[in-house]
This record gives structure tokens, sequence and C-alpha cells, in this order.
């Protein structure tokens, strides 16, 4: 097992947990462009994480797929899949707001495998906080 990974009873713990705490959507382009200019840049082969400490327990996302990503059903399912493992973290990551951009070698991943990658650069950064 790799450390910094969560073992499989605390992923299902996480998701439980996850179900009651909701991400919110990063929609306003003020607090997005803030993010942009203000945030720390965390960059991996399959994604770009910004993350900003918003001083709430809020956690608001907001994911950005460029159309050199792919087509719309690409690039829908990316964002699914993205949402997804984020919900699963999303307990964890309490306080910021996060604007993650995927990359290609993001295409043909599950949602395990980006959550597991997404868990250990956030945990790499101390993003997380284990409930």
């Amino acid at each position: 097992m790799v450390a910094g990974c969560l073992t499989e009873e605390e992923r299902r713990g996480a998701s439980v947990l996850a179900s009651k705490v909701r991400l919110k959507r990063l929609v306003r382009r003020d607090l997005v462009s803030e993010v942009r200019q203000k945030g720390h840049k965390i960059v991996r082969d399959c994604f770009v994480v910004t993350y900003l400490q918003n001083g709430t327990e809020l956690t608001h996302v907001a994911i950005h797929v460029r159309k050199k990503f792919g087509n719309a059903v690409a690039r829908n399912r990316v964002k699914r899949v993205f949402r997804a493992s984020l919900q699963t973290l999303a307990a964890m990551l309490q306080g910021f707001d996060l604007i993650v951009t995927p990359r290609r070698a993001a295409k043909g991943l599950s949602s395990f495998e980006i959550t597991s990658l997404l868990e250990r650069c956030l945990a790499e950064t101390g993003m997380t906080r284990k409930k």
C-alpha cells in the first residue's frame, strides 16, 4: 500500500462522510480569477489543481476542461469522473476553493485511479485533513 493512501475501509468511511459534505460549484468569475491569481498550483501529468484557502468550512470546486481535451463526450466523462473523485475526498478538503484542470493523460483513467492520484497529490501539499 502506498503511504498516504486510504485503505478500503477508510475509503468506504470517507465516502459515507462525503455524502454528507456537499461540494459547492465555483462559478463566479471574480472568485475563479482570484483563485487563479492568488492560489497555489499543483501540476501533475493527469491534472492541474489550483487551490486557495477560503476561510470557511465549505469546499468550492470548478472543473475546467478545454476543447483541446477531446470531443464533448470525452470532456463530459472526465468532468463526471473528477466530480465523483472530489466528492469522495470532500470531507478532507474543507475550507478550500479548487480549480481542477484535467489533462489528456486522464482520458482513460477510472474514478478510483483519479481518486488515489488526487489524494496522494493533495496529501503531499498538506491540504487534506482526515475526519
